[in-house]
């Protein structure tokens, strides 16, 4: 017997899951629940949905993260650059103010 409806799968696993944390002395433990924002309401990670949607996940591979940290570091030095040559300007110019 064929069924046209799709198979129903775990919140948990949904990319529209949100799952709750509890505080438990030093950590955070996952709960049991979470917010679904397709539903827009709190459920439990292993009911069932028809608006289920596979979570994307994604592996970074060390070498592409330590480009574009490099990238990062990159990008802030040329702008502690540009806020130092003008720190640098506003301070002559305000000596320049002051002698005359």
């Amino acid at each position: 017997m064929e069924t046209n409806e799709k198979p129903n799968y775990k919140c948990c696993n949904c990319m529209f899951y949100e799952g709750y944390f509890i505080k438990k002395g030093t950590r955070f433990e996952r709960a049991d629940s979470g917010f679904c924002c397709k539903k827009q309401n709190v459920v439990f990670k292993r009911d069932c949905c028809d608006r289920f949607l596979f979570k994307c996940r994604r592996f970074i591979s060390k070498s592409l993260v330590y480009k574009r940290l490099d990238s990062l570091l990159t990008d802030f030095s040329s702008l502690r650059d540009i806020l130092e040559e003008e720190k640098r300007e506003r301070k002559e110019y305000e000596s320049e103010i002051e002698n005359l």
